[in-house]
């Protein structure tokens, strides 16, 4: 199957955002916290809305994020995309999972003190 993303971004306030979160919990790497955010904004159910950034604070190569399950992960952001009726591209893709990354952040700033709280947000 094709890579849909190549490259996550994150702003220069979501980087400071994650920061401050896996100095908390003791999470050492940025794509650990990034993939907790995409699952916990999985998890929301959140309202789709595009995010458009004005810098990149950080960013993230696919394979670096993904890991060895690089094909569940662009599953899920198939999955999501048809399920929200959105047409599976790459820009699709890519916003869509920034999307959830970014939202993911934020619900993390305000619910994760410990890496155990990840799990109840899961």
């Amino acid at each position: 199957m094709k890579r849909l993303i190549e490259t996550i971004k994150l702003s220069t306030s979501e980087r400071l955002s994650a920061q401050a979160v896996m100095t908390r919990t003791g999470v050492k790497n940025y794509n650990i916290m990034a993939r907790w955010a995409f699952v916990c904004s999985l998890k929301a159910k959140n309202q789709y809305e595009e995010i458009h950034k004005d810098d990149t604070g950080i960013e993230i190569n696919w394979q670096v994020f993904a890991g060895e399950h690089d094909k569940q992960y662009q599953d899920l952001i198939i999955y999501d995309l048809l399920d929200r009726g959105m047409e599976v591209t790459p820009n699709n893709a890519s916003n869509l999972l920034n999307f959830h990354i970014a939202k993911g952040i934020r619900i993390s700033v305000s619910n994760v003190k410990t890496e155990n709280d990840f799990l109840k947000e899961i």
